[in-house]
């Protein structure tokens, strides 16, 4: 090959190098802009039909989302800030992805707790760009539950529960007719729900009942609001909670009853002819005030605890027949003119223990065996101005009475300010072989010097008796089958005479973390506590201060009557132990 052919065949290389150069950076030109092609299709966008929703609280909602994304839709999804309030979900997410278009469906479902949540959706597309819209939701009360029914045999409005039922939770019903929670029925309240019962009417449960409130939700029995007044406080506008096994004619299966984190306030109406409660002739037809809450089963048990007992016209707690345990509950105002906070009768077996008795009209907690009998265990319970109201029986007690052939034990209760100490009747008597009484705190302020008897003069009641300790007893009759040496304050004798005066002064300021027991005066309390003086407690806490003489000397060495649990609703109650310091709350 000649010079020239060699020269022209280097020539034919090097531009087809170059052509092979110049149609690589071509294709890569043309990728290079494909992808910017791609690249410069726009963000998704999403609209939606409102920014501001409202939604009942246990209710379901839905609205809708337009999106659009030029790229195809890779993915959609929604968030919530708060989700203790509602949930979301997207419905038709299938349907959506891949496509340029479309409508989101979001489901929302509210809880039962109010507030405020955003819900944000986001829309990615094939080109990773996403967009987003926020939705704001209110979650606000639901109605409250009309609960009424029809005229029935009992001429009244009538709502019969037949089969298990619940209310709640966090839900209102508005009560004006007569409730009945038949044998083959059960009523379940949860925790928040609030019942308001109009007008005069009343719960009837022959089946079993279950109020379950929480320490934060409690579930509150009570009146429309602008009846919940200081005129109002015994005035007994609604029935109560009557559960009995028996109408005098029929037996029911009612067997259980437990009230725990709840609150039953302004009960008490009077009597009515078609109530079982009348027909058994435990309360007397039109002109006897009922309870707040009644129970009466020989098979059954009920459980009362950390529980709220307040402006009821008579007793607070009735309860004839059953296994008991009755526990860290408030008595506030109960009785206008008479009436226990805790009133039991024969046959009742159980523990009554950790609950505060502030104002009851008589006692904090009365019990009797008239005809059969009767045990319970009355410990660690604060009785606080008790006794004062009543106006129908001038020798009743005032903070923890025994009568006719009760027994059990009575210990380390607190006693204020009331009336009366523990009490056992003359005329009605205790079994006192069978009845343990002692280590219990008893104060009352005296604001006149000492020797002038300004106090109650029934402190330590003299018509019933108690064991005052170093073998002094009440009736002479009746031998000294358990002492109050270790009361406090302990018994003071002036040549062999029990010195109420000296005793009384030597008790000891209980120290309360706020209620002041110092400035009582007994004048002032009869004036005070006439009820149409009475009014709406002032903040008070009953727990102990650092140094109080209440914080020890209690006595631990007995059992509660139910050492074993009770069963109820399938769940199981332990009754507590006694503590070493007297009355309900110990330190704070």
């Amino acid at each position: 090959m000649n010079k020239l052919q060699m020269k022209k065949q280097n020539t034919m290389k090097k531009l087809t190098s170059r052509l092979a150069v110049i149609a690589f950076l071509g294709t890569v030109a043309l990728l290079a802009s494909c992808s910017k092609d791609d690249d410069s299709k726009p963000r998704p966008v999403v609209t939606t039909t409102s920014s501001a929703l409202t939604l009942i609280q246990d209710t379901t909602g839905v609205f809708t989302a337009d999106v659009s994304a030029a790229a195809g839709i890779k993915d959609i999804t929604v968030t919530i800030d708060n989700a203790t309030i509602l949930t979301a979900e997207i419905t038709n997410k299938a349907d959506l992805v891949g496509k340029t278009v479309g409508t989101a469906n979001i489901k929302m479902t509210s809880t039962y707790t109010l507030g405020t949540a955003n819900i944000t959706i986001t829309v990615t597309d094939n080109a990773q760009q996403s967009s987003t819209a926020a939705v704001s939701v209110d979650v606000t009360d639901h109605p409250p539950i009309e609960i009424s029914g029809a005229v029935g045999s009992t001429a009244t409005k009538e709502y019969h529960i037949t089969q298990a039922t619940t209310w709640g939770p966090h839900l209102t019903y508005h009560v004006t007719g007569n409730v009945f929670v038949e044998p083959t029925g059960s009523l379940t309240l949860l925790e928040g729900t609030t019942v308001i019962v109009d007008g005069q009417y009343s719960f009837t449960v022959r089946g079993n009942f279950y109020s379950y409130g929480t320490a934060t939700d409690s579930v509150v029995f009570t009146v429309p609001a602008q009846q919940r007044t200081k005129a109002n406080i015994f005035a007994g506008l609604w029935g109560g909670i009557m559960s009995s096994n028996t109408d005098g004619t029929n037996t029911f299966a009612a067997d259980e009853m437990v009230v725990q984190y709840t609150r039953v306030e302004y009960a008490g109406m009077l009597g009515q002819a078609w109530q079982d409660i009348v027909k058994l002739g435990e309360v007397a037809d039109t002109n006897t005030p009922e309870y707040a809450l009644f129970f009466n089963n020989p098979n059954g048990v009920c459980v009362i605890q950390n529980s709220t007992f307040a402006y009821s016209a008579d007793v607070a707690v009735q309860i004839d027949q059953g296994k008991i345990l009755v526990s860290n509950n408030a008595f506030i105002l109960n009785g206008k003119a008479g009436g226990e906070a805790i009133d039991l009768k024969v046959g009742t077996y159980g523990d009554i223990a950790y609950n505060l008795f502030y104002k009851a009209a008589t006692n904090g907690v009365k019990f009797n065996a008239k005809g059969g009998s009767t045990e319970l265990h009355v410990y660690n319970n604060t009785a606080v101005e008790c006794g004062w109201r009543q106006t129908s029986h001038s020798d009743h007690g005032g903070s923890f009475n025994v009568e006719q052939g009760g027994k059990g034990v009575v210990y380390n209760n607190l006693i204020v300010n009331s009336t009366r100490g523990v009490r056992f009747s003359n005329g009605k008597l205790a079994d006192v072989a069978h009845l343990s009484n002692g280590f219990n705190f008893h104060y009352l302020s005296i604001t006149s010097p000492v020797g002038t008897d300004n106090f109650t003069p029934e402190f330590y009641p003299t018509d019933g008796f108690t064991i005052y300790g170093n073998g002094k007893t009440g009736p002479a009759s009746v031998d000294s089958t358990f002492e109050t040496a270790h009361d406090v304050p302990a018994p003071v004798y002036t040549n062999n005479v029990f010195d109420k005066v000296a005793t009384i002064a030597a008790g000891h300021d209980p120290l309360f973390v706020k209620f002041a027991v110092t400035t009582f005066d007994v004048a002032a309390a009869v004036a005070a506590e006439e009820p149409a003086n009475e009014g709406f407690p002032a903040a008070f806490d009953f727990h102990l201060q650092a140094g109080s003489p209440a914080l020890t000397g209690a006595n631990t060495n007995f059992s509660p009557y139910n050492a074993a649990s009770l069963t109820a609703g399938g769940k199981t109650y332990a009754s507590p132990k006694p503590s070493s310091y007297f009355g309900a709350f110990g330190p704070k």
